[in-house]
């Protein structure tokens, strides 16, 4: 028995001494003085002080330092070994099941947690059939990675000036990627300020394109967006409409978290998207092929001034002259591009069968020839719920069109731009948060909707999506806990984030100034936006002034907005209570919804909905 005792002993005392003599590889992120009188160091077991250099990426620190037996964390420390900053908690020592692997994660400073218990959306529509997504590490759910960009401090400086702030300045950086296992750095990476309003603010939004001679790509993307929530103190607005697309199988970008880092400089929390250039169009229709030849995939970049007293829209209002089509609002981005008017032939074609739908000339087989349904139903439908505000019943724009080449060119309705939701909006919370769908903002001004809800069919089908997603997605038991989980994985970086310097300044645009005719423009836009208030005289002015936890919770004490949890609690009941009263089938098309029409779901091989008549 003793001698049992003394050889365990033994082996404990063998262990902790193999412990003691072990060195391993620490690596931290962080951001301290280039001028050499700080430095980053790792504190073993309390009391031991290894200090830690740091590399030609500048923020990454590393060196090899005795294992932990008890915890280790890391610390701030000056010239003399004077700990300036600690972290206020402890790391668990590193373990490893194999004897050659002798490196932690690459960890942040201040950050407890390298790895989250991320909740996802429930799955509730597969994509469409022709969508084959690629397979990418891209967005990890459970983790935030780290981009530095820096290699040209001239550069950076230009692209930040405020007299540069609303120009289209494009710099090449260097740029390293760093998630907990990986470290990737690129050369000539093309950045540039991204968004037209998201440059009226401080924390400024990024483009960038990977354009290496390799075919330089992250995660097989090559074109990303760094999203800053500039007007969104809840820092989730985008990421719930993303990840509810997903939730309902439209084709759309998805959203992860990023730290930022400009020449060795902390800037802050941003989301990552993807750009929907080439090769997204590959990497979302044929599982990244690089060999597939996209067709033409137009954007609808909103209205433009024609005259002095007119104004062209991108809602798909069709026009009979082809020149029109390329005069601004609309653009491609992806297939046989040959920057001529007849670029745009295709998309008039289908503005004009939209056209001719409208006046009951075509069929539910032509409709799903030319368009894939359903998928644009479900979009329409979280537009609604979601209280998307710049989008295309609201205001036109904000979309991509995807003719399929493999689906005879059909078009895929694809949603973009989706941080306005949620309740930010331009129109009042009680008219987005209205139950009644046939009331919903431009509903019934934009052809496409127009048109497709003149038929029982689409209607009917509309409605049983209302009902599906708001019980599947917007309803409080299922996305509160969602939400909390991901603004507790955030919290510590959107504190860290809000006490950062801004690399752009607040500016206060009047966008009425340019406009030729007042007079017409203000007609203009209460066709085009029914309901909205006129705020482009200062768009800042929506930004809540609401604390991250307000933004979320409530109260928020910004007139036209509603915090996140109040506005989905508010759209779900509304939605409820509307289908749940005996005029729930009443809408906004005279004529009454067919008695004749049997509707019914069937699952087939291609994914789409089938609606018959008997």
């Amino acid at each position: 028995m003793a001698t049992s005792i003394m050889k365990g002993l033994i082996i404990i005392l063998l262990s902790l001494c193999f412990a003691q003599a072990k060195k391993i590889k620490y690596s931290v992120i962080a951001e301290v003085p280039e001028d050499n009188s700080l430095f980053m160091a790792v504190i073993v077991d309390n009391d031991k002080v290894f200090p830690l250099t740091h590399n030609k990426y500048g923020i990454l620190h590393f060196g090899k330092a005795a294992a932990a037996i008890e915890n280790y964390h890391y610390a701030i420390i000056n010239n003399t070994g004077n700990i300036i900053i600690s972290e206020p908690f402890r790391r668990q020592p590193y373990v490893t099941s194999k004897s050659t692997d002798d490196s932690t994660f690459y960890e942040f400073f201040n950050r407890s947690t390298n790895k989250y218990s991320a909740k996802k959306l429930p799955k509730l529509f597969d994509y469409p059939s022709n969508v084959h997504k690629m397979t990418s590490n891209l967005h990890r759910l459970d983790e935030i990675p780290t981009i530095h960009l820096y290699g040209n401090r001239e550069a950076t400086r230009i692209l930040h000036a405020k007299e540069n702030q609303l120009k289209n300045i494009e710099v090449k950086l260097s740029m390293t990627y760093i998630s907990m296992k990986e470290a990737y750095t690129f050369h000539n990476v093309k950045v540039s300020l991204a968004g037209s309003s998201s440059r009226f603010v401080p924390k400024l939004s990024y483009k960038l394109k990977l354009i290496g001679k390799r075919g330089d790509n992250l995660f097989g993307h090559s074109r990303l967006k760094l999203r800053a929530s500039g007007y969104d103190p809840s820092y989730l607005r985008e990421k719930i409409s993303l990840d509810c697309m997903e939730s309902a199988g439209v084709a759309a970008s998805g959203y992860s978290f990023v730290r930022l880092f400009i020449d060795n400089k902390a800037v802050g929390l941003f989301g990552l998207i993807e750009s929907y250039q080439k090769p997204w169009v590959a990497n979302t229709f044929a599982g990244g092929d690089p060999k597939y030849e996209p067709a033409y995939l137009y954007q609808a970049k909103g209205f433009i001034q024609e005259t002095a007293n007119s104004f062209l829209t991108s809602d798909l209002v069709y026009l009979n002259n082809l020149t029109k089509y390329s005069q601004g609002q609309y653009d491609i981005d992806d297939g046989p591009i040959n920057n001529k008017v007849e670029d745009y032939k295709n998309l008039q074609v289908f503005t004009k069968f939209i056209d001719k739908a409208i006046d009951g000339q075509t069929t539910i087989e032509e409709w799903e020839q030319i368009l894939d349904v359903d998928g644009f139903l479900r979009a329409m439908a979280l537009e609604n719920l979601l209280g998307l505000s710049d989008s295309y019943m609201t205001v036109g724009h904000n979309f991509y069109l995807y003719q399929d080449p493999r689906e005879g060119g059909r078009f895929t309705y694809i949603p973009n731009d989706l941080d306005t939701a949620v309740g930010l909006t331009g129109y009042s919370i009680e008219t987005i948060t209205n139950g009644n769908y046939t009331e919903y903002p431009g509903i019934s001004l934009r052809p496409l909707t127009k048109a497709l809800l003149t038929y029982p069919q689409y209607r009917r089908r509309y409605e049983d999506l209302l009902l599906t997603l708001a019980d599947g997605l917007i309803n409080p038991t299922v996305i509160f806990p969602y939400i909390d989980n991901t603004s507790d994985m955030i919290r510590s970086d959107v504190e860290w984030d809000q006490n950062l310097e801004r690399k752009g300044q607040l500016l206060r645009v009047n966008l009425l100034q340019n406009v030729l005719n007042l007079t017409a423009f203000i007609e203009f836009f209460h066709r085009n936006q029914p309901g909205a208030a006129i705020i482009l005289d200062n768009l800042t002015d929506l930004i809540p002034n609401a604390t991250f936890d307000q933004a979320i919770n409530g109260p928020t004490p910004h007139t036209r907005s509603e915090s996140v949890k109040p506005f989905l609690s508010k759209k779900y009941e509304a939605i409820k209570n509307y289908f749940s009263k005996k005029e729930q089938l009443q809408h906004f098309i005279s004529q009454p919804i067919n008695s004749h029409y049997k509707y019914f779901e069937a699952v087939v091989s291609n994914g789409r909905t089938a609606v018959e008549k008997v």
